[in-house]
C-alpha cells in the first residue's frame, strides 16, 4: 500500500474517528491492533519507518541552524518486539553540525552541548550535505521501488518541520510519505502522563521514567531521547532503579556501532580545515571587529573576523541572507606565514594574508620585519 493511500485510511477511514497518537504507536509496536479496513493497512502501518527530527539553532537568531539530529527505527531490522530496549537497540541516529554555523554555540539563554553526542558519531556538513541527509532519512524505497511509509516523531514537531522547509527547502508533506505524526508533548497528554495545560519539557518526560540525560540541547541526543520517551510511553513499562543503567548501556551500544553517513568527523571550527580538529589547530586567526574595541580586544586572537558573534548580533542583516555564507575571506585555506604574523596591518589583513602562498610573498626577500617561526597546518 502506498503511503498516501495508507494515510487516507488512517485519516478518513471508519476507524479514524478518535484514533489517538498512542493507539497508532502501540499498533506499530505490536502492543495492540487497530482493525483497519482494508486489512492491508494494518500491516502497512507496522511496516512504516519511524523517523525523528530535532533542529537546533543559534539562541540569538533562529535563522542560523547549527545542528540537526535524525533518529530512525526501521521495523524490518527489529527482531524482538517484546522489550522496548530491544526495539531501541536498532535505532540509528545521525548528528550533524552545519559547518558555516558550527561556531555559534549557545551559552547564554539555553546552554547547548553540540560536542557531546552520546548515541553515535558527530559529523560536520555543509548545507547541501544536510539537505541530502534529510532527504535520505525520510525518503526510502522498498525492493519494488515504492516509497516506504514514515511515522514522523518529534518534540514540538511542528517547529522542526517548518524550519527544515524554510531553511533547507524540504517539504515533508509534499513527499507524500508521511502517514502519521507523533508529538511527544501530545502523546504525554493523551496517556495522562502530564496534567493541565503546561507543556512538558523533554527532561520532564525522561524523569517520569527515571532517566537523566546531562547533555540535552544537543540535536542528536534530543531526538534519540524523544524516540526513547515515545516508545516508553506506549509500552507496558514500569520504571525501576535499573532504568538509568539500561539507558547508559543503550547509549554505549549505539555510540560504538554508530557510523558517519554524511559529511566528515574531522573539521576545525576555528580555521575551517577538514584535516584536524579545533583542539589541534595551530593556525593564527584574528578578528578585526574585536580588535577595534578595548572591551573586546582580548577576544580578537580567538576567531576570524567573519566568525565574530558580537558583530553578528549587532548586524542588521537578517540571518536568511547570511545563512551558509561564512567562508574563508580569500583563495587559500592557510595564510602566508610571514604576513599573518606581521605587525603591518596591510599584511596581516586577512584578505591579503589568505590571498597568496608563502612562496609567492612579495615581502619574502629582504622584508624589514622579522619573521616568526610558526608552524602552520
Amino acid at each position: 500500500m502506498l503511503p498516501k493511500d495508507l494515510r487516507f485510511v488512517i485519516e478518513g477511514g471508519p476507524f479514524s474517528q478518535g484514533l489517538s497518537q498512542p493507539a497508532l504507536l502501540q499498533h506499530w509496536l505490536r502492543r495492540s491492533t487497530i482493525p483497519f479496513c482494508p486489512s492491508l493497512a494494518k500491516d502497512s502501518l507496522r511496516d512504516a519507518i519511524i523517523v525523528g527530527l530535532d533542529v537546533e539553532w543559534w539562541e540569538y537568531d533562529k535563522g542560523f541552524i547549527t545542528e540537526l539530529g535524525v533518529s530512525i527505527i526501521d521495523p524490518r531490522f527489529v527482531t524482538d518486539w517484546t522489550s522496548p530496549w530491544k526495539v531501541l537497540e536498532t535505532m540509528v541516529t545521525q548528528h550533524v553540525r552545519i559547518k558555516s554555523n558550527a561556531h555559534m554555540v549557545n551559552r547564554d539563554l539555553c546552554k547547548g552541548h553540540p560536542d557531546k553526542f552520546e548515541f553515535g558519531k558527530t559529523s560536520f556538513v555543509n548545507v547541501e550535505q544536510a539537505k541530502e541527509m534529510l532527504r535520505c532519512s525520510f525518503l526510502r524505497f522498498d525492493t519494488h521501488g515504492c516509497p516506504r511509509p514514515v511515522i514522523f516523531v518529534g518534540h514540538a514537531v511542528d517547529n522542526d518541520a517548518s524550519i527544515i522547509k524554510k531553511e533547507f527547502g524540504l517539504n515533508l508533506e509534499a513527499l507524500d510519505i508521511l502517514v502519521a505524526t507523533i508529538d511527544t508533548q501530545v502523546l504525554a497528554a493523551e496517556i495522562g502522563l502530564v496534567q493541565g495545560t503546561r507543556t512538558p519539557k523533554l527532561s520532564d518526560l525522561l524523569a517520569k521514567y527515571k532517566i537523566s540525560e546531562p547533555y540535552l540541547h544537543n540535536g542528536g541526543n534530543d531526538i534519540a531521547c524523544t524516540i526513547i520517551a515515545a516508545v516508553f510511553m506506549c509500552s507496558p513499562f514500569a520504571p525501576n532503579n535499573n532504568v538509568q543503567a539500561y539507558y547508559d548501556r543503550l547509549k554505549q551500544h549505539l555510540h560504538t556501532t554508530g557510523k558517519v553517513m554524511h559529511g566528515s568527523e574531522t573539521y576545525c571550527i576555528k580555521c575551517d580545515f577538514d584535516k584536524h580538529l579545533t583542539a589541534d589547530c595551530q593556525l593564527y586567526v584574528y578578528c578585526m571587529h574585536c580588535a577595534g574595541s578595548k572591551e573586546t580586544i582580548n577576544m580578537a586572537p580567538h576567531h576570524k573576523t567573519e566568525k565574530c558573534l558580537i558583530a553578528t548580533i549587532k548586524s542588521p542583516e537578517p540571518a536568511s541572507k547570511k545563512f551558509d555564507q561564512w567562508s574563508a575571506p580569500a583563495r587559500f585555506p592557510v595564510p602566508c606565514s610571514m604576513c599573518i604574523v606581521s605587525t603591518d596591518p596591510q599584511r596581516y589583513n586577512l584578505d591579503h594574508a589568505y590571498g597568496h602562498l608563502e612562496e609567492d610573498c612579495k615581502f619574502k626577500a629582504g622584508g624589514s620585519e622579522s619573521v616568526v617561526n610558526t608552524k602552520w597546518v
